[in-house]
């Protein structure tokens, strides 16, 4: 991602077969590109298979990455080392902005870093999936804006945006 990615969300199952870096939203933040991805969610399983570095939201992160106001909803988060709920990694020892951000409590995630080694923020604020089927979590908790791009779909039990309803 070289850019903003903003008010969006996926479905889909994201599987990396050969190589690494999956994310639910983004596989890799662009370096040197000030990259924000904001007021997200993701759905699907995320895999990287025989590899490294699976994200519900992103997979690899820079030191001028933001990821901030998602919702990691994902079924699951796999890799062989790396595997968390909002963001896989950050390069080397720089940090990246991870503000706000919710996960699933109940998600699996299968291998993440051991808790000492790991970024603040990259496994996300605990929801259960009740707090996650209610709009309030996404209007108040992460700010979304429901009045102009967001609303509720009540059958799914989350937020669409407006332009597909």
């Amino acid at each position: 991602l070289n850019g903003t990615l903003a008010d969006c969300y996926s479905e889909a199952d994201v599987t990396v077969n050969s190589g690494r870096y999956a994310g639910g939203l983004v596989g890799i933040s662009g370096r040197g590109t000030n990259s924000v991805i904001e007021n997200g969610y993701a759905t699907g399983a995320v895999t990287v298979e025989g590899d490294q570095s699976a994200g519900g939201i992103t997979g690899y992160t820079y030191s001028d990455s933001t990821v901030k106001n998602c919702f990691a909803l994902n079924a699951s988060v796999t890799a062989s080392s790396y595997a968390h709920r909002i963001a896989a990694r950050t390069l080397g020892s720089e940090v990246a902005t991870l503000e706000n951000n919710f996960a699933l409590v109940d998600m699996p995630v299968n291998t993440p870093a051991a808790t000492e080694g790991r970024t603040a923020g990259w496994m996300g604020m605990d929801k259960t999936a009740e707090e996650a089927h209610r709009q309030e979590t996404f209007a108040d908790g992460l700010g979304w804006d429901f009045d102009s791009v967001w609303q509720w779909d009540a059958a799914a039990q989350r937020p669409v945006l407006q332009c597909f309803a």
